[in-house]
């Protein structure tokens, strides 16, 4: 994925955000964001899942400050789950992601 249209970058201590806002299709008004927490240690993503999973709703109220950033690049990643999420988010109109 690739991107600098709406996107922001917000940083708290220790943690840097990013996210990235995409329409689901050309005549949908639907629109998606994909959030991305990085841990500003090397090993600080423990420390992550452990604030969410401890509180839950954490990762919602990232700070409200943000700064516009330029192109960036995310690597291909595999989404897996015991049942597959293409249909369900292709149910909801996000088919674009995942059209070849």
């Amino acid at each position: 994925m690739t991107g600098s249209r709406c996107s922001s970058s917000t940083t708290a201590r220790r943690i840097s955000v990013t996210s990235a806002s995409a329409a689901a299709a050309a005549d949908d008004l639907t629109q998606y964001a994909m959030v991305i927490f990085l841990p500003d240690a090397r090993d600080g993503l423990r420390g992550i899942v452990e604030k969410m999973a401890s509180r839950p709703g954490s990762y919602t109220s990232t700070p409200s400050e943000s700064v516009r950033v330029g192109e960036f690049m995310v690597p291909k990643f595999k989404v897996s789950f015991a049942d597959s999420v293409v249909g369900v988010l292709g149910q909801l109109g996000l088919r674009l992601p995942f059209s070849p």
